[in-house]
């Protein structure tokens, strides 16, 4: 694993995570310029990047976070969530066993009358055609996802991890596969690793600044 090797390497490793897929980019030794590496399935992802943290030397990861979105007001505006974005997570800090705490004991709050269920929400209610109240379980709150892969990323990869607003890469990356005529159908699933060199050339660019 990248924290037992003694010749660790100066590149930083770039993350877009996705429900199903992983995007992994690699920055160069000089910490100037990312490059798209690979695509991952999601449900294998902390292993090969283990292999890849160990490939490279690497020892540093940033995962972009879409802090941009508003429906994700409610943990980031907590002073642990805040603390984390700006510091990072690395072992052995107190701040990653208080995220676990966290994130066990987080309990979405019910919506106030006339506002809209998010994807944090524990639960939606909705009318049935008998006109009966049905309960659905709520899809996991992907923000609140991202922190949990990180903690991950620290305790079995042995990574330090940095955070990073992904502000649109997706979006951005879809432009370019445009510009390189990918049609829409073929640019699905294939250009997650774009948006990770995206999103990591923007952190290296802003270390520099």
């Amino acid at each position: 694993m990248a924290a037992e090797i003694d010749n660790v390497s100066n590149r930083v490793l770039g993350i877009d995570v996705g429900t199903v897929r992983v995007g992994i980019a690699v920055s160069n030794s000089n910490l100037t310029v990312a490059t798209p590496h690979s695509i991952i399935d999601r449900s294998y992802a902390i292993d090969s990047i283990k292999s890849i943290a160990y490939e490279y030397r690497l020892i540093t990861a940033v995962v972009g976070i879409p802090i941009h979105n508003s429906n994700n007001i409610r943990p980031i505006g907590t002073e642990l969530f805040r603390s984390i974005l700006d510091l990072g997570l690395a072992a052995g800090k107190s701040e990653v066993g208080n995220l676990k705490a966290s994130l066990r004991d987080w309990q979405p709050k019910s919506p106030l009358n006339g506002s809209e269920w998010t994807s944090g929400d524990s639960q939606k209610i909705f009318q049935t055609n008998s006109g009966k109240d049905k309960v659905e379980p709520a899809k996991k709150d992907f923000f609140l996802d991202i922190f949990e892969f990180a903690v991950e990323l620290v305790e079995s990869v042995h990574l330090t991890v940095k955070f990073y607003d992904e502000k649109f890469t997706s979006k951005i990356a879809k432009s370019a596969g445009k510009i390189n005529k990918v049609s829409d159908k073929k640019q699905k699933g294939r250009l997650d690793d774009l948006a990770a060199a995206i999103m990591l050339q923007g952190w290296l660019d802003s270390i520099r600044s």
